[in-house]
């Protein structure tokens, strides 16, 4: 029977979500982890960056210590955006306490 491929998990993991600013600033603190956010839409493209870095989670989050999260961006003002100059999604940022 074929699967819809959006259902499909292929050991992908999904990405925690950070949504305020607050959020961001609090995950920066947490010590001795490599933290790598992801600014990005809400809905990507299929073959896009964080489907990438999904697939990256898993090895890197057990073999290397770190955590990836996701923030999503919308248009408009958004003081996450201000804060870490985002002109156009996706941005990944590095943060290592």
């Amino acid at each position: 029977m074929a699967r819809n491929a959006r259902f499909a998990n292929n050991g992908i993991i999904n990405l925690g979500t950070l949504k305020t600013l607050e959020d961001v600033n609090n995950t920066k603190k947490i010590p001795d982890k490599l933290i790598v956010i992801l600014f990005n839409v809400l809905y990507p493209d299929r073959d896009s960056l964080e489907t990438r870095m999904k697939s990256w989670a898993k090895k890197f989050e057990s073999d290397y210590n770190a955590q990836f999260y996701k923030c999503v961006v919308v248009d408009g003002e958004q003081d996450i955006k201000k804060e870490f100059k985002i002109n156009e999604p996706p941005v990944v940022i590095f943060f290592r306490n």
